[in-house]
């Protein structure tokens, strides 16, 4: 299989696009959450 920079830029899009959907304070929040939680 020949990888060629079009794959690859295809590709980052792809994922780029999966990430920025991805609530990210909401899950930092929830993982602070249960961090302070066991320790407390």
């Amino acid at each position: 299989m020949i990888v060629t920079a079009t794959t690859v830029n295809e590709q980052t899009n792809v994922w780029l696009k999966y990430f920025t959907t991805i609530d990210w304070d909401k899950i930092v929040g929830t993982f602070i959450d249960k961090v302070l939680s066991l320790l407390f």
